[in-house]
């Protein structure tokens, strides 16, 4: 049987699988005839099956007793070729067994399962004598576990007398290709069904009743009833037809000779509609070829038909017996999976081994007929004229067969040279096999192999090749001419009989004697040894001593062998050598031990055994030969033999993984094969590193693997290109066409460029002309990488001709489909493995098998098991399982994490497993194999690979020179709050060293908020930073404070913030107390009190109301890297690294930097100095008043004095010692302004746009406000590093420097658009927030959300051209809308009690306060016009500065000049603004057009969010509704109700109306279904009707209405259908918004393709109006929205994988790479550009990336996008690596982290890699970055979308939580996974259904 012959893979297709997966159907395609069966009433006793099954009766047991003997069959079939009422497919039977009885016995047992047998007088069949009368029938039943139908006499058979048994019965014909079972083909369009047979090993039973053992041999008389059209075919020539009619159907019945007598394994029939070619009349043997009428008229069986007559006279000669029959049939069959089989006459091929034309075919398509032909007419003697006498001796059959065809096959193709060629690498290949603990002998017990699962274990590569190799190696050391003469005396003696091994061995010994060869033991001594233990020898030469040991040879150290032998796992074992390339005479080692002194070499001597693999054992020899032989490889390696060199490498890499020898000396062999041309070595060398490449892929050391085998594989792809003459002609040897395909494989998988550029020109070549000229041998590899290189398109064109094609390329193609790394169709691929319509049963397990090789697959294959394990083994819980995970999911984990997985997978399918299932415990020992591997060989070869690479700059272990300056990051204030504990550690530490500082038994005082007991006046600070390490490497500050303070009401306490202080202890005491009026209290007990941040100073006595006091306080403190209070920053300059000391107060830390009455209320006047080293320059809020030098502690200082600030919060003091330079207004300007950088960035000009516009944006406030800015001097510095934009610190305002610093001249309008926007914002709370400053944070947005609604006139003001106001205005709103529909919002003033900790304090910096704050002042600029507003803000500022103010004061001035203008407004400003300020979300308003009624809900993002905020309001607005009508806006209508009626409102059939024009107010609009469609026909026809910002707003709206079912996701989808006639921004940001969301939550999705497809189609037309406009991109566009929405078209374009865009980018990219100095690609593409090349390309594109980011220094927006670039790879190795990084703050450093892990979060390749590292990493990650664990959790879940995920985060969770003591409240954001999957579940279909009407791609 062909099923286990093995056809090298590379010509080899997917129909040619493994046995196993044959044999998977059985059971499972059995249901419905079970069901069937059980119709037979009263018949059937009961087949229950006990835990543990004991044989009693005669019909338990598998083996047939030896009471009867067949004598003949005579079996008429009916095949049914249409299917039933009940959609069956069925066959109709009868037979007749004739059989003799051998011994007396009242029991028949006869084989037979999935048969319905017809009751003839109540049983299942009838007896007759023919000697005399028989037995008459007792009962009769059907037994199911053994495969019997048992018949029961009431007397005794008679021994000799024969008898006949009749049986009708019915059967299905299944598609389960097995017994009589049905194939379907189509042709001309036509769907075709043919009726054929597969018996073997024990399927005749499921075709008719039989005693189905291969030594029961009969002779078979065989009738066919078939239609008209069809012809029957069986193993005899036809013997006659004749026309009948049945039941009205014409018919035909023929008849066929009887057979020669053959067991039942080899009977075969077929009906079919097929044609045929044959051989010429005459011929002693009539060979013919069949095939579908179509194949055969295009010629295709001509070369099977050519081949087949030699081939068949060779054997005739070789056995020295003529072919018995009359004829000899070759018969194709559709989607046969079992290669071929020899039924005797009648041989079923598969269609791709039979069917190739004579001269178009190419000689690889060849080899596969030539080989699988050779095998099946070799088994017309050896296993079919002689017969094993039971399956345990199978390896008689198909070793013998496998062994003979590679002689039929040279002679068919004497120039291919197979059999040295085919039989090398299949010996190579099954010793992998054979060294298994799993492993069996050539020749098991009988009692080993007694049921059909036992037998089909049998088909393996043991039997086929293993079997092939020790013949071979008896050919050898017999000669083949005696082997030849032994194998034609067996065959003569025992023709048409059944034999044991034994007869073989006695006929080889006599042809051995007759030709006087000397052998040290008899034939079958030596033999038994090979044939009847497992496993092989592997032998050890030590050529110092020529010591010789042979040891069982295991591929695992840990196996342990229980299988005993009754040889002791010894063998007889000839072994072949040379020595110094000359060979040395055959040596039998016939102990465990032997001396050879022949092998004892000089030191210059080399020694090779095992000559040409004649022998089956591997080969280790000492340290010093190894060597030698490395040597001679790399100097001359022609003089070791062609196999030898293969076999070298494979047993240095298979002794390597036993550590017997050094991977590395596996590795140094492989070092010789840049000079190596020839198949064999680099076929194994290719096997082994197939191996590292799939467990290594996903790790960081596959950068320096890749580079060194890239290194070995280009000389070789050199020379095929240079052999093929630049590969316009295919090789001419046999073997370099092999090599040539390995080639093409390695180098594109190691990304040599050139291979990826060859395959895909071929490939588009094909796919824009369907004339395929790509050689067949290399489809395989040319489609994968194609595939893999490319996207959907290429993907999409695979799978149309994998499903138009059903013959030669199928495997080819389906390999290909495998390839791509796009996750989505990774998933879609996977999907289509569940539906039947798509990939048939037989192709699903080698789908998933050739997924797990795929390095992005693994992880997919992985959860997509898991996932859909039971669907996947609902028919066969005990047998696909395995070979799912065996073969595929497993193989390739490697971690503990996996390990634990499967593990659980395990537990939660314990039930559904049989007993004794040991798939699991294999399993978890292949990944425990995986995960040892690893641990024992990556540091061994990561180091030997670093030294033969260049690569060493990524992934050495040295520290870079340069450290890199901390980029900055913009993170939220949350984020900021949880450094604050995890930096303060040694300070905490340094706490305690304060001596008799036990905190008192008393309570503390628990309250956050200070007493009202105590106003300060004054604070008189000095500090002096160190600018140097000390000897603990810690940079220090000192300091000391004298704060004046009034005592207003009582008290014996005083409370003043402090935390990460250390104080110098004062009389026993932290302070020291001064009476100003007074004497003061004496000082009782002083403590810190860590939890509420106080220094506690209790007192002996009370202080006096209205007396003055001062407090005095020594302390050090770390000028930490926190960017919290007093802390450093580093930056280089001129390659030296400079450290400067600056301050961040907001919200809560000058409590870090001084002791103080840290709450914005408490406002006082500072007195600041600074000590500071005489190179440097001390800056503060206020002008130095004075510098004094000094020396103290040997260091020369400087002593600078500032005059006393404002009256002010602590939270806007600053200073900063820097050593940098400046620019300033000229001489004679009201206001001195500033700008503070390093002294290079002032050098080169980076600060002078700021100058320039710092200056008119001071004048417009000042004009705004009508109050002059009140200080002298406007200091602007920029930080190195500074994690915030910037703080708006009175006088001294800090700046991220990458933010900060452009050039006039030079920078881009984006980078200044960021600067004037945020030096606007700064400037505008120098009024709002500084002078006139918020009373508590709760109202935090009183600061932060006037200074974003001001900051957009100044900016406006300083660029009128650029048009911000409106443009960022409402980015802001739309974004504000997303944040406040949720669940957590907040209203934007909250009560003081609810914001009370630092950490509450710090999540009020959230995009509420400053988007929302911006959006409802201009909604109320809108309703009261903005000169009322301007006017209501002067007066309020003209009262309250210097003071503290709440919203009510606010109101207040806004009504009066409410009033003053006259302003008719519904209610008072203050109850208006109440209801958007002090209650969270905003309103739905739904607008019904039919009627014009309006009525407002309170809008939340979520329908399952339980508000349980109560409000004051009930959640109801007073909302200005502006709206306009057929595109003319009316009157502005006032909503103050639930629900009011607007007749003006009502419609007309054609009118259209559109709400909050210009999103002039806070809400979302919804609007009856009339009105929406009226709207998306006006989008159509003419959008520009509608206001641009409503378009945006429009599909805002819509989406986030479709989210929550209001309306249809599909009318979302319809109204960006206009999007291809849309050329501004704020619509396309907004749909791009959207789609990434789909696109992020559909990724790993089937319905991403089509929804690829159709934004594909209306980004095109944008893509192409600015390629337009920019001049093919050689200009930028001239307005600033066009700039960004080049970004967003760019960005979109190359995502949906828009051919052009890719292109563009990678050429951009790619002359970046080739010109690195130069960087022509604008700033504002940088980001989409960089991440679609490194998407698209390699290690090249990633590596010089990541150079990038480690050379940056200055542009955090260059450095962000770089970043981000990196992360897009599609390269697992590369992705680990980078992850890797994260742990390295030298590599990456703390501040960038939490950008890398979002980035990535959003990769589909990454996300599984990174679920990993932040579940093995969680602690680190935490620790060391900006990261909250919330932030890290929500990453986690925001992308995940199944249950299998969810599960998966739930297990994390508890992890989380034992680890970590985590409450519930930090996994909230869970709710996240729950609502993707729902969303998938609610809008897939629907969206999947409208996506393909939108597109072609179906």
């Amino acid at each position: 049987m062909g099923n286990g012959f093995h056809v090298r893979k590379g010509a080899a297709l997917a129909s040619l699988v493994a046995a196993l997966a044959a044999i998977v159907v059985i059971i499972a395609l059995s249901v419905r005839l079970a069901q069937e069966k059980s119709r037979n009433a009263g018949t059937l006793p009961s087949t229950a099956e006990p835990t543990a099954f004991i044989p009693k009766e005669p019909w338990d047991h598998y083996r047939l007793p030896d009471t009867i003997t067949p004598i003949s069959y005579n079996v008429t079939f009916w095949p049914r070729l249409e299917p039933d009422d009940n959609d069956l497919y069925l066959f109709t039977g009868n037979c007749t067994a004739v059989f003799k009885c051998t011994r007396e016995t009242d029991l028949i047992l006869i084989h037979s399962i999935e048969l319905n047998f017809t009751l003839l007088d109540g049983f299942h069949a009838r007896l007759t004598g023919l000697n005399g009368p028989a037995p008459s029938l007792k009962k009769t039943w059907l037994e199911d576990r053994t495969e019997y139908l048992v018949v029961q006499l009431d007397g005794p058979l008679q021994v000799n007398s024969s008898y006949e048994l009749f049986t009708e019965f019915v059967g299905e014909l299944s598609l389960t290709q097995q017994g009589f079972y049905r194939s379907v083909y189509t042709e001309d369009g036509v769907e075709k069904v043919i009726a054929a047979t597969q018996m073997q090993p024990t399927h005749a039973r499921k075709a008719f009743p039989c005693f189905d053992e291969p030594a029961l041999k009969a002779v078979f008389h065989v009738t066919l009833i078939h239609p008209q059209n069809t012809t029957a075919l069986s193993n005899s020539i036809t013997s006659g037809h004749v026309n009948i009619t049945v039941d009205g159907q014409d018919l035909i019945r023929t008849s066929f000779g009887p057979t020669v007598i053959m067991s039942t394994y080899l009977l075969a029939f077929v009906v079919c509609d097929y044609g045929h070619i044959r051989t010429e009349p005459g011929r002693s043997v009539l060979i013919r070829v069949w095939a579908s009428k179509t194949a055969i008229d295009k010629g295709k069986g001509n070369y099977a038909l050519e081949k087949a007559p030699p081939i068949l006279a060779f054997y005739e000669k070789y056995y020295n017996i003529s072919y018995p029959l009359e004829k000899s049939d070759q018969i194709a069959i559709p989607g046969f999976g079992h290669g071929a089989m020899e039924n005797w006459g009648l041989i079923t091929y598969t269609e791709p081994a039979l069917l190739q034309g004579l001269h178009e075919s190419f000689y690889e398509e060849k080899e596969v007929v030539v080989a699988m032909v050779s095998h099946e007419l070799a088994h017309m003697w050896f296993g079919n004229l002689v017969t094993l006498r039971w399956w345990n001796d199978l390896w008689l059959n198909e070793g013998f067969a496998s062994y003979v065809s590679n002689l039929g096959s040279d002679h068919a193709e004497p120039t291919w040279e197979l059999n040295d060629f085919i039989a090398p690498e299949e010996i190579l290949h099954v010793m992998d096999e054979d060294a298994s603990c799993f492993s069996h002998p050539l020749s098991v017990k009988e009692e080993e192999a007694r049921t059909p699962h036992e037998i089909e274990f049998l088909f393996d590569s043991i039997t086929y090749k293993k079997g092939a190799a020790v013949l071979r190696m008896l050919s050898h050391f017999v000669t083949e001419a005696v082997l030849t003469k032994g194998l034609q005396t067996y065959l003569k003696e025992f023709q048409y009989k059944n034999t044991v091994p034994k007869d073989l061995w006695k006929h080889l010994q006599m042809a051995v004697d007759e030709a006087g060869i000397s052998l040290p033991r008899p034939v079958e001594e030596i033999m038994n040894r090979w044939v009847l233990q497992m496993g092989f020898p592997m032998i050890t030469i030590d050529t110092r001593t020529g010591n010789v040991t042979q040891k069982h040879y295991l591929s695992s150290l840990e196996c342990v062998m229980d299988t005993p032998s009754e040889f002791n796992y010894s063998w007889f074992v000839p072994i072949t050598w040379m020595k110094n390339g000359k060979e040395e005479p055959k040596y039998w080692l016939l102990t465990k031990e032997d001396t050879n002194t022949d092998m004892a070499l000089g030191s210059s001597d080399w020694l090779v055994a095992n000559i040409n693999l004649t022998s089956f054992f591997r080969v280790n020899y000492d340290a010093e030969n190894w060597e030698r032989i490395i040597s001679k490889l790399n100097s001359r390696h022609q003089d070791i033999p062609l196999i030898n060199r293969a076999q070298i490498i494979d047993d240095a890499f298979n002794l390597a993984d036993l550590g017997m020898v050094n991977m590395t000396l596996a590795l140094r062999i492989t070092s010789y094969l840049d000079k190596e041309v020839e198949y064999m070595p680099w076929g194994r060398a290719d096997f082994h590193l197939k191996n590292f490449i799939d467990i290594l892929h996903s790790r960081g050391i596959y950068g320096p693997l890749q580079a060194y085998l890239r290194n070995k594989v280009t000389p070789l792809f050199q020379h095929f290109r240079e052999l093929t003459l630049n590969w316009t002609k295919s090789p001419a040897r046999h073997s370099d066409m092999y090599n040539q395909m390995t080639v093409i494989k390695l180098a594109c998988k190691l990304e040599v460029n050139d291979c990826t550029q060859l395959t895909t020109t071929w490939f588009r070549e094909w796919m824009n002309n369907s004339t395929n000229k790509i050689r067949p041998s290399l489809k395989k590899e040319v489609y994968c990488s194609a595939v893999a290189a490319g996207g959907v398109e290429e993907w999409d064109f695979i799978w149309s001709m994998y499903k138009k094609n059903v013959t030669s390329e199928a495997g080819d193609l389906f390999y290909a489909l495998s390839c791509t790394r796009q996750p989505w169709l990774i998933n879609r691929y996977l999907q289509h493995c569940l539906d039947q319509d798509k990939v048939s049963g037989c192709n699903i397990h080698h789908a998933l098998i050739l997924m797990s090789h795929n390095p992005v697959g693994q992880p997919l294959l992985w959860d997509f098991v898991r996932a859909n394990w039971r669907s996947l083994i609902e028919n066969d819980r005990c047998y696909f399982l395995k070979d799912i995970l065996i073969s595929t999911a497993t193989d390739s984990l490697s971690t503990e994490f996996q390990y634990k997985q499967l593990l659980q997978l395990k537990e939660e399918l314990k039930e559904h497993l049989c007993s004794g299932d040991e798939t699991f415990e294999e399993a978890l020992k292949t990944v425990e194999a995986n995960m040892k591997w690893i641990e024992r060989y990556k540091k061994e070869m990561h180091d030997w690979l670093i030294s033969e690479t260049s690569e060493n700059r990524d992934m050495g272990n040295a520290l870079h020179v340069r450290k890199r300056v901390a980029l900055a990051s913009l993170v939220t204030a949350v984020v900021v709050i949880v450094v604050i504990i995890a930096l303060s550690v040694s300070l905490t530490q340094e706490k305690s060293r304060n001596a008799g500082m036990a905190e008192p038994t008393v309570s503390a005082p628990d309250h956050y908020r200070l007493p009202d007991t105590i106003t300060p006046i004054s604070y008189n600070v000095t500090l002096w930073p160190r600018l140097e390490p000390d000897d603990n490497d810690l940079y220090l500050f000192t300091g000391n404070c004298t704060v004046v303070f009034k005592c207003t009401r009582e008290t014996d306490l005083i409370l003043i913030h402090s935390i990460e202080l250390n104080f110098t202890l004062l009389d026993g005491f932290h302070a020291r107390l001064t009476g100003l009026n007074g004497p003061a209290p004496s000082l009782k007990k002083t403590w810190l009190e860590d939890r509420t941040e106080y220094l506690v100073v209790q007192l002996d006595g009370p202080l006096q109301v209205n007396s003055s006091y001062e407090l005095f306080t020594e302390f050090a403190g770390e000028l930490s890297l926190t960017q919290q209070g007093f802390y450093r920053s580093v930056y280089t300059e001129d390659g030296v690294e400079k450290v400067i000391a600056a301050t961040q107060m907001q919200p809560t830390h000058a409590r870090k930097a001084f002791p103080c009455f840290d709450e914005p209320a408490l406002k006082a006047v500072f007195h600041v100095t600074l000590i500071h080293p005489q190179n440097t320059t001390a800056l503060s809020n206020s002008l130095a008043s004075g510098h004094v030098n000094f020396t103290l502690d040997g260091q020369d200082l400087i002593r600078t004095s500032f005059e006393p600030t404002k009256i002010m919060s602590t939270y806007l003091l600053a200073f900063v010692v820097c050593d940098f330079g400046h620019i300033k207004t000229e001489t004679g300007s009201s206001v001195l302004i500033r700008v503070w950088a390093s002294k290079k960035a002032i050098d080169k000009g980076k600060g002078n746009y700021a100058l320039e516009k710092a200056t008119p944006i001071l004048a417009f406030y000042e004009k705004y406000y009508n109050i002059s800015y009140p200080l002298k001097k406007s200091d602007q510095i920029a930080i190195p590093g500074f994690v915030f934009p910037a703080m708006e610190n009175w006088g001294l305002i800090t700046y991220r420097e990458s933010t900060f610093l452009q050039d006039l001249h030079e920078s881009f309008y984006e980078d200044k658009e960021m600067l004037v926007d945020m030096v606007s914002h700064e400037l505008a709370h120098m009024w709002f927030g500084n002078l006139v400053t918020l009373r508590w944070w709760n109202d935090l947005w009183l600061n932060e959300g006037f200074a974003s609604y001001v900051s957009n006139l100044g900016s406006d003001h300083a660029e009128p051209t650029w048009e911000l106001n409106d443009f960022s205005a409402s980015e802001k709103i739309l974004v504000a809308l997303d944040v406040d529909a949720s669940c957590m919002s907040h209203p934007l003033s909250l009560k003081e009690e609810e914001v009370q900790t630092p950490r509450k304090i710090a999540s009020l910096f959230d995009s509420i306060t400053y988007k929302k704050g911006t959006a409802v002042l201009r909604m109320l600029s809108n309703f009261v016009t903005e000169a009322v507003l301007t006017k209501g803000l002067q007066t309020y500022l003209k009262e309250f500065q210097y003071k503290n103010t709440v919203p009510k004061d606010l109101w207040k001035h806004l009504q009066m000049a409410v009033d003053e203008a006259g302003i008719s407004l519904p209610r008072p400003v203050e109850e208006i603004m109440n209801r958007w300020v002090l209650q969270m979300g905003f309103p739905l308003i739904t607008i019904d057009t039919q009627t014009g009624t309006v009525h407002q809900k309170h809008y939340l993002s979520s329908s399952e969010c339980v508000m349980d905020t109560p409000s004051e309001f009930n959640y109801s607005w007073f909302v200005p509704i502006t709206w306009m009508k057929n595109g003319k806006e009316e009157p502005k209508y006032w909503l103050l109700t639930k629900e009011d009626t607007n007749t003006d409102m009502a419609l007309g059939s054609s009118d259209w109306l559109v709400a909050n024009i210009n999103l002039t107010s806070f809400f979302r609009v919804n609007y009856d279904a009339e009105n929406w469609e009226r709207i998306i026909n006006k989008l159509n026809s003419r959008h520009q009707d509608i206001p641009l910002i409503n378009r945006a707003q429009i599909i805002d709206d819509a989406f986030n209405l479709a989210e929550l079912g209001m309306v249809n996701m599909t009318l979302a989808l319809r109204i960006t259908s206009y999007l291809d006639k849309e050329v501004e921004y704020m619509p396309w940001r907004r749909a791009d918004f959207y789609l990434k969301k789909f696109l992020d939550i559909l990724l790993p999705r089937g319905i991403h393709g089509p929804l690829q497809a159709y934004f594909r189609k209306k980004v095109t037309p944008v893509f192409q109006y600015y390629k337009k406009l920019t001049r093919n991109w050689t200009e930028r566009p001239t307005r600033p929205s066009d700039l960004y929405n080049q970004v967003t078209v760019i960005n979109l374009a190359c995502k949906v994988e828009l051919k052009d865009c890719t292109q563009l980018a990678t050429t951009w990219f790619r002359e970046w790479m080739n010109n690195s100095p130069t960087n022509k690609i604008p700033p504002s593409l940088e980001k989409e550009v960089y991440c679609s090349a490194v998407a698209a390309g390699g290690t090249e594109e990633w590596d010089f990336i990541w150079s990038m980011y480690q050379k940056n220094v200055m542009s955090e927006q260059t450095s962000y996008s770089l970043m981000y670039a990196l992360s897009c790879t599609r390269q697992p190795w590369l992705i680990s690596r980078y992850l890797e990084y994260c742990l390295d703050p030298e590599q990456v450093p703390v501040n960038d982290i939490h950008h890398v892990i979002t980035f990535l979060a959003h990769n589909p390749v990454s996300q599984p890699f990174l679920l990993y590292f932040l579940r093995t990493n969680w602690q680190d990650i935490v620790n060391k970055s900006f990261f909250s664990k919330e932030s890290v959790i929500y990453i986690i879940t925001s992308l995940m979308s199944t249950r299998l995920q969810l599960n998966q985060f739930l297990q994390f969770k508890e992890e989380l939580k034992k680890q970590l003591s985590l409450g519930e409240e930090e996994f909230e954001v869970f709710n996240t996974v729950e609502a993707n999957m729902k969303w998938i579940e609610r809008y897939s279909k629907e969206v999947h259904d409208w996506l393909i009407s939108e597109t072609s791609e179906k």
